[in-house]
């Protein structure tokens, strides 16, 4: 007769999923069809399998994404460290608000540089 040996069991913790820091653009000027990726987040953070937390802001100007962002490097929002950005764009480039302005357009490489360099 042999006699059966189990390793005992580990407890496993639920690992805590990384979250998400949303910047939203303007996506137009007509304010009475609002359209958001907030739907999106919320099903993530719904998710049966990983509760993904998400922090959602909207902005319009540069000066508002850029405090925004600036938030986003605090050592508070660590457990952010998705940066989604969702904004029109091109290959490059993104745009928010009125796209005719050039101040609502940011080339990847100067917000690379930007951030990158405000983060290390």
């Amino acid at each position: 007769m042999s006699a059966k040996v189990t390793a005992p069991r580990k407890k496993h913790r639920r690992r805590t999923p990384k979250g998400v820091f949303c910047l939203e653009g303007n996506w137009s000027g007509v304010l009475d069809r609002p359209s958001s990726v907030r739907p999106i987040l919320e099903l993530l953070k719904q998710s049966d399998q990983d509760r993904v937390p998400y922090i959602h802001r909207s902005f319009e100007t540069r000066a508002e994404l850029d405090h925004c962002l600036r938030l986003w490097l605090q050592k508070r929002y660590s457990g952010y460290p998705i940066l989604y950005l969702a904004c029109h764009g091109n290959a490059g480039l993104f745009t928010f608000g009125d796209a005719r302005r050039t101040e609502n357009t940011i080339h990847l490489r100067e917000f690379a540089g930007t951030y990158y360099c405000s983060a290390t």
